[in-house]
């Protein structure tokens, strides 16, 4: 019988491991659920401290967590949204304030439209 699948809401901030590209090793990182595929799969945006200064980063403020807080200043990275298994995630760390993942997955659907206009109002 295989193991009860961990459900993960769209907004909950994780710790999931990263494979790097070429696949040789991983590393931990927080990463933003943007849905539950309802199998095995998560569609997740990484969360990052290093800022590309870019618009397509979403700089964090220490408000916007809810249930715990980013130790260093981070940007969820939106254009590199990745379906992750859910066996990869280590644990759950809170989520974001409603608002504020609102205007992430706005911008994301903007990147994702090829608007050249990634505005969040």
């Amino acid at each position: 019988m295989m193991p009860m699948k961990n459900s993960y809401k769209a907004n909950t901030i994780v710790l999931i491991k990263y494979s790097f590209t070429d696949s040789s090793d991983f590393k931990v990182r927080p990463a933003l659920v943007i849905c539950d595929q309802l199998d095995e799969d998560l569609t997740c945006l990484p969360i990052s401290s290093s800022h590309k200064t870019s618009s397509l980063d979403f700089e964090l403020q220490t408000l916007d967590a809810v249930n715990f807080s980013f130790p260093i200043k981070s940007f969820v990275r939106l254009t590199k949204l990745s379906t992750l298994s859910h066996l990869l995630v280590v644990k759950k760390l809170g989520s974001l304030k409603k608002e504020t993942f609102e205007k992430i997955k706005k911008m994301t659907i903007n990147f994702l439209s090829g608007s050249h206009s990634l505005n969040s109002k």
